[in-house]
């Protein structure tokens, strides 16, 4: 990935600002945003620029042509001098248009990642600068059946309401927290208690994340997992589980499959599935095959987060390696356990520099062992 202090093309730029966004990279993303909004600004003046002076030329050519006009109207044609002017006055009107557009787009993108930050005067602002751009520069405007206008004028809106309702919603999360730690040394019927309440005190704030940020933003996916540990300790594993899930999807839709926090969310369903899938597998699905499933699913974003070679990627394909010896695939078991080795840096890979990772042992006895079977 090119340093973005370097970069120049505005496309590039865009694309590095996407890829760090999608790793939760927030403020590299907002640093290539604004090294992009730079070059944009800068591309607007220009053309502003060379439009201006295409209208002062122009200027003095309809004057002189109103004279020759006036000296022989008989035999009067417009000049291609002058038509030729017209025609780059439009061309260099389009190119503003197109060239502000972008401005508006970046600093929608610089709107989303400040709301990702939980910065919501910062995306009002952002948003509100998209749309002075759209309607001064780009004479868009709402209400025409643009959806680029509909949508940040909505944002705007969106952005109100969650800066007005950021203290209470606070406040509720601090008080689900408060609730939860006096459960500690309780009894069991005074702990279960005190969670339901924490519960309740949550899902009064994810209704305020709900009505001012929407029911699928990743700060009320975060609510909802953390009712799903609470629920948890409960040991109501089923609304643990269906919470989990719902925030899961959310945060997949919201951030897309291999952002760091539905890793580490899809992660946290599976260690409750393996410490109680037999209560929470889907009827019919045994629970081998529910936990299977999650690990697998959990992988490409585990990997696009902490790359091939890393300890907690090997963990996981040497649990995926461990499901399918236990369905007797071995040749699905077999391959697990290879790429284990290989994200653990076995002594082969190119990337060990500090020695044998203590597990690669372990999973070379065992690769040897599904090797002999």
């Amino acid at each position: 990935m090119q340093d973005i202090e370097e970069e120049t093309n505005i496309d590039s730029l865009l694309k590095i600002a996407s890829y760090h966004l999608s790793l939760g990279k927030n403020e590299l993303a907002l640093q290539a945003y604004r090294r992009a909004m730079k070059r944009a600004f800068a591309d607007v003046m220009l053309v502003k620029n060379q439009l201006g002076e295409i209208k002062r030329q122009q200027a003095e050519l309809v004057l002189a042509e109103q004279e020759r006009k006036n000296a022989d109207l008989s035999d009067y044609v417009e000049s291609s001098e002058l038509a030729t002017s017209r025609k780059q006055e439009a061309e260099f009107e389009l190119s503003l248009l197109q060239v502000a557009s972008r401005v508006a787009d970046i600093h929608n993108n610089m709107g989303v990642v400040h709301e990702l930050n939980r910065s919501y005067k910062q995306a009002q602002t952002s948003y509100r600068d998209a749309l002075d751009v759209y309607y001064n520069t780009c004479k868009r405007f709402k209400d025409s059946d643009d959806p680029d206008v509909d949508r940040t004028m909505s944002n705007v809106k969106r952005m109100k309401k969650a800066c007005a309702s950021e203290e209470p919603r606070t406040a509720l999360h601090g008080k689900a927290t408060s609730i939860a730690k006096q459960t500690r040394s309780s009894d069991p019927v005074s702990r279960n208690k005190a969670l339901t309440a924490a519960v309740i005190t949550l899902q009064q704030a994810l209704k305020w994340e709900t009505e001012s940020l929407g029911s699928t933003h990743p700060v009320a996916a975060n609510t909802l997992i953390q009712m799903g540990k609470y629920y948890y300790e409960m040991r109501e594993y089923d609304e643990a589980v269906s919470v989990i899930r719902q925030a899961i999807r959310n945060l997949q839709n919201a951030l897309g499959k291999n952002h760091p926090q539905v890793c580490k969310a899809i992660l946290l369903l599976a260690s409750i599935y393996e410490r109680h899938g037999l209560n929470v597998s889907p009827e019919g699905v045994d629970k081998d095959e529910a936990l299977l499933e999650i690990y697998v699913d959990a992988l490409d974003p585990l990997k696009t987060s902490l790359g091939e070679v890393h300890p907690e990627v090997g963990l996981v394909y040497t649990k995926i390696g461990y499901l399918y010896g236990k369905k007797r695939d071995l040749g699905l078991s077999l391959l697990a356990y290879k790429a284990a080795l290989k994200a653990y840096g076995e002594p082969t890979s190119t990337t060990l520099l500090g020695g044998m990772h203590p597990e690669v042992l372990s999973v070379g006895c065992v690769l040897q062992s599904t090797c002999i079977q």
